[in-house]
């Protein structure tokens, strides 16, 4: 009996070493061995990681400290020459956008990529401001069940993964490219800035973060919305522009961090109460 109490002692405390080792953001899966009846695996996380095939490990070119990403697409996109000064002009430094387009500011304006067709999904860096080493990340969900808070997993109301693209947005150059994956109709897709997050090695989570969804972000109702969305339709591309600072203090110009998201299917992306943007090109 002492043997099997030994034995049974000893057992639990390697389980016990094993799951200490485990990565927060790829928790140990259990395998059980046949016969075994196991509970089906809770969504009661929300984790932060890289996408499929890369872990911190891996994720990253050299020299480490610029958080430029390994895995963008090959191919660049071709930014045309009057594009981001087209922007820059809609999106003016400084100027708030209470008084340049409040209509972008309404709820009525959508700033959620919706998925309408079956198709494969692209994000592509356009430009940054204010030397801070943001990151951006995205997450997908049900368009008919978006979540309702940030943490705790799908059991919960919130996502299930946070899946970083652009670790440190100083970095980045415009018409670098990141394939999202490919989506069904009905699905939507989310972003997330991570504020001044890059540390030099790794993204730190624990800091300020808004997200696309007004009803994430933590001001007041009024003051809620930290991202709002273009539609080129000549280029059939959608801006997404972010406020990178709490809305109660910053100057609300909604230029900090810009890309925009394509699809490798043409109008795949519901345009429906979207505001339009004219490049200047035919």
């Amino acid at each position: 009996m002492k043997n099997h109490f030994i034995c049974g002692l000893i057992a639990c405390m390697v389980i016990f070493t094993a799951c200490q080792k485990g990565d927060p953001l790829n928790p140990i899966k259990f395998e059980p061995g046949p016969g075994v009846a196991v509970a089906p695996v809770p969504h009661d996380s929300t984790y932060y990681v890289y996408p499929k095939g890369y872990t911190e490990e891996n994720a990253f070119l050299k020299p480490l400290h610029l958080g430029v990403p390994a895995y963008l697409t090959p191919t660049k996109d071709i930014i045309d020459a009057n594009f981001i000064p087209a922007l820059k002009s809609t999106l003016v430094t400084a100027v708030s956008l209470t008084k340049s387009h409040p209509e972008l500011l309404k709820t009525s304006a959508v700033n959620i990529i919706n998925v309408t067709a079956t198709s494969d999904m692209y994000v592509t860096f356009l430009l940054t401001k204010g030397g801070y080493k943001n990151s951006i990340a995205y997450y997908i969900f049900k368009t008919a069940n978006p979540p309702k808070t940030t943490f705790g997993g799908s059991d919960h109301g919130a996502m299930d993964t946070i899946t970083y693209i652009f670790p440190n947005t100083l970095s980045m150059k415009a018409g670098d490219k990141f394939k999202i994956g490919t989506l069904a109709a009905g699905m939507s897709i989310g972003f997330v800035l991570l504020y001044n997050s890059w540390n030099g090695s790794s993204i730190d989570t624990k800091g300020i973060k808004y997200y696309s969804q007004d009803t994430l972000n933590a001001e007041k109702p009024s003051l809620k919305r930290h991202s709002i969305l273009f539609y080129d339709k000549s280029k059939d591309l959608y801006i997404v522009a972010f406020e990178r600072a709490s809305r109660e203090f910053s100057d609300s110009d909604f230029c900090d961090e810009i890309f925009y998201v394509t699809s490798n299917k043409k109008n795949s992306i519901a345009s429906a109460n979207i505001a339009l943007f004219n490049s200047g090109e035919n």
